[in-house]
């Protein structure tokens, strides 16, 4: 047995709302896909600012501590120069004060009276000359040199 239906026909002023309604949903559709596609742009847009901003901030990082180190690596080269210089004027001096040191010899002082007699000479004539280097040690009264 073979059943055969119709197909119901759907009055003009029904289908009208109908296919009215399907463009408002499909175009509220359209909107809705729209507007998520915007908002994913926004968000892309706004994690590339994000990345680039904290790609910055670590470039800043970077170089500041890169200075730093360059400031205390400076500061520690002109503290170890200082301490070379410090070092090389008192191995001078020590080796200046061993040179002095060794010059102080019986010779080298007669050397030193010898030229400060040179530069202290003083003539004196008369018969109390040998008297009067006998006696360099104690002062003489040039008065009493003059009388004789």
């Amino acid at each position: 047995m073979a059943v055969r239906m119709t197909k119901p026909t759907v009055p003009a002023s029904i289908r009208g709302n109908y296919e009215a309604m399907e463009e408002q949903r499909t175009a509220a559709l359209v909107a809705q896909r729209t507007h998520e596609v915007v908002e994913q742009e926004l968000e892309t847009e706004r994690a590339k600012t994000v990345s680039a901003a904290n790609r910055r901030a670590e470039e800043i990082h970077i170089q500041t501590e890169t200075e730093a180190q360059q400031k205390r690596t400076q500061a520690e080269t002109k503290a170890y120069e200082d301490k070379l210089a410090a070092e090389s004027k008192r191995y001078a001096v020590e080796q200046e004060a061993t040179a002095n040191e060794a010059l102080l010899t019986d010779a080298y002082l007669r050397l030193q009276e010898t030229r400060v007699w040179e530069q202290n000479t003083k003539a004196y004539f008369g018969e109390s000359i040998p008297r009067l280097m006998i006696d360099a040690v104690q002062p003489v009264d040039p008065a009493s040199v003059c009388r004789s």
